[in-house]
């Protein structure tokens, strides 16, 4: 399940609850493009069950990274991961790859 997938974004008060990933290439993702603009707030993952999931826990800033479309990124805060549990595929099963000055500290 991906979550903002434009470069000018507003999303907040998802609420994603109960689900299961099992075999996917990715489960609880948030990804915004470099460059963009806007935010993606209060974002909450619960009860999620990921089965040899290739990428289970995803917060990319950086997606599709290309010099021609500049600095920024859409900002990123008060996300939550509760109770999320289950087996990875891949030797790191959360990947954070965030753009510092874009990304609120109480993430």
């Amino acid at each position: 399940m991906s979550f903002v997938d434009l470069g000018m974004t507003l999303v907040e008060e998802i609420y994603v609850k109960n689900c299961t990933f099992s075999g996917t290439i990715n489960g609880a993702r948030i990804k915004t493009w470099q460059g963009g603009s806007g935010y993606a707030k209060s974002i909450t993952f619960e009860d999620i069950i990921l089965d040899k999931a290739e990428n289970p826990v995803i917060i990319n800033q950086q997606y599709y990274a290309n010099d021609a479309y500049g600095e920024g990124a859409v900002e990123v805060s008060d996300i939550t991961y509760h109770n999320v549990k289950g087996t990875s595929m891949s030797e790191n099963a959360i990947v954070l790859n965030c753009e510092a000055k874009y990304l609120a500290p109480a993430l």
